[in-house]
């Protein structure tokens, strides 16, 4: 099994190295070691990948997926699983991809969103994470069809789940979220299922909001 170790400088905005970047390709990334990437650390346009049990630590965002939409001929998409990430803007960012497996990820410490699934991803599903420390566990921004459902979510700075400006069909159940101070935040979600999901020493529970309220 190939390992690949990576070590670059600290972030600077004069440096724009990426530990891996593959465009339009069927790949596999798997026990590899990355760090101190100045961006992203594996950054995936198009095609489809597998990126597994890898160590990665200190960048922009740990694992980003833009246009990411194939599946193979057994209907399957890309699948990030398994890694453990440190240290990042996100851990994992959906930007327009569909069919996309986040699950077994463990993500810790200082992350603004352990995953960010943004708008035009579609059906993706992020399942049985652990995210500690977070600013926001998980982030649905104008996104549907989505599923988010075992995960565990400690300590999160602001909210363990925001389902904000849903384009329906997300299904947000059978998370554990402990020590927040708001768990579940849902802005225009009608049609959504955010029920139930699991607290533990948690100031608000579930917090419904209108549109253009303010986000924690």
């Amino acid at each position: 099994m190939s390992e690949f170790r990576c070590s670059h400088r600290p972030l600077d905005p004069e440096n724009t190295a990426e530990g891996i970047l593959a465009q339009d390709s069927w790949f596999t990334a798997t026990s590899s070691a990355l760090s101190n990437i100045d961006l992203n650390v594996a950054h995936q346009i198009g095609g489809i990948g597998v990126i597994t049990n890898n160590f990665l630590n200190f960048g922009w965002h740990g694992i980003w997926l833009t246009n990411v939409v194939a599946t193979s001929s057994a209907n399957i998409g890309t699948t990030v699983s398994g890694n453990y990430m440190t240290a990042f803007v996100e851990g994992v960012y959906l930007e327009a991809s569909q069919n996309v497996l986040v699950s077994k990820n463990t993500i810790l410490s200082w992350t603004a969103d352990g995953v960010f699934v943004g708008i035009g991803s579609m059906n993706n599903d992020i399942v049985t994470n652990t995210i500690v420390d977070a600013w926001h566990g998980v982030y649905l921004f104008g996104t549907g069809g989505n599923t988010v459902t075992g995960n565990t979510i400690v300590r999160p700075v602001k909210v363990g789940v925001v389902d904000n400006l849903s384009a329906g069909g997300n299904v947000i159940t059978n998370n554990t979220i402990n020590q927040a101070p708001i768990g579940m935040f849902s802005v225009s979600a009608a049609g959504d299922q955010i029920n139930p999901n699991t607290y533990f020493s948690t100031t608000v529970l579930t917090t419904i909001a209108d549109p253009g309220t303010p986000m924690p």
